[in-house]
This record gives structure tokens, sequence and C-alpha cells, in this order.
């Protein structure tokens, strides 16, 4: 009897030393989905504001930003402050600890852009839903920026939203240089459209 419980005894550690190994790459194999489930929703960005429709984006980081591409912004230092101040934008990880805005690009390089008060006109087009407002949600004064005409620069970008008329965007401060722009966005699922 004492040689069949040796002989159980010595199988079971191949059995462990098996399970131990089974063990050993569902361990791998789930680590290896994690990461990779990490990479996807490190892409992914929820919108809650009404810059843009509500819903799931998925961020592009390599390419060019062309005009009419959705687009998140860290905005300048001094516009962030502002912002930040006012309770425009909530805490993040750009400039004056401000989260980036997500926006449309309404013009790029070589483009003309004029502001006025019945708002933009890109290459002489007037651009629906940009007249500037003199205040905002909470009836405090907001400046635009100067009216008048502009050529937009090498590296950088005028920003607006069509969704909603009190967005802060390029008509109260222009253009904002393309190094500030930290993805292009695009689309998964969207409860609203324009």
């Amino acid at each position: 009897m004492s040689a069949v419980v040796v002989g159980y005894e010595n199988e079971r550690p191949s059995r462990t030393g098996q399970s131990r190994r089974v063990r050993w790459w569902g361990v791998l194999a789930l680590i290896g989905l994690m990461s990779v489930v990490v990479g996807l929703v490190g892409r992914l960005r929820m919108n809650y504001t009404r810059s843009l429709p509500i819903g799931l984006y998925w961020t592009v980081r390599d390419g060019p930003v062309p005009r009419g591409s959705t687009v998140l912004v860290c905005l300048p230092e001094s516009v962030a402050l502002v912002a930040r101040e006012r309770g425009y934008l909530w805490r993040g990880r750009c400039p004056a600890s401000a989260a980036p805005v997500g926006k449309l690009v309404l013009a790029t390089e070589g483009d003309v852009v004029g502001l006025t008060e019945a708002g933009f006109a890109v290459n002489g087009r007037l651009t629906p839903r940009t007249e500037p407002m003199e205040a905002d949600s909470k009836g405090r004064p907001v400046a635009h920026y100067p009216y008048g005409i502009y050529r937009v620069g090498r590296n950088e970008v005028w920003l607006y939203s069509p969704y909603h008329p009190l967005s802060f965007d390029s008509r109260y401060f222009g253009p904002v240089p393309t190094a500030n722009v930290a993805s292009r966005i695009v689309a998964i699922w969207t409860t609203s459209s324009r």
C-alpha cells in the first residue's frame, strides 16, 4: 500500500509542474490581452461637452490636420488660464492644468479668415453659426478676437464649433499653433449631430 502512495505522490509533481506551466502561459496571455486593451482604451475619448456631439471618439495621433477635421487641442497657457478661471475648461494635462478642447479645424495654412460681427468667413465664404457672443452663459462679458482679415500662418489653425453658439473657440482667442494639437479624433458613437 505504501508503494501505491509513493507512486501517486511521484506522479503529482509532474501534474503540478504541468499545471504551473498552464497557469504561467495563462498569466502571460492575460497580460498580453490587458496590454492590448489598455492601448486601445488609451486611444478612446469620451466627450461630455456641447462643443462636439456627446459620444465616444478614437484618437489619431499622426498625420496632417486638414480643414474640417475634429481635433483635441491644448489652448495656449494665457487663454487656458482665463478659461479655467471662468469655468469653461475642466482640469487636465494641458498648460494651466486645463483639459484639451475638442473643436473643428476652421482654417489652415494659407487660408484667409475674416472675423466680423456676422462670424467667420473663410476664403470669402461665411461660416454659419460663428458670430461672436457678447456674453457667456453666466452673462459675463466676453471679448472677441479683434475683427479683421487674417491669413493663416504656417503651423497654425483656427478652431470653431458649429454645435453650440457659446463654444469657446478662435472667435475669442484667434489662431492656435498646430504644435498644440494633441490629436485628431474620429467619432465612433455619438448621441447627436450638427
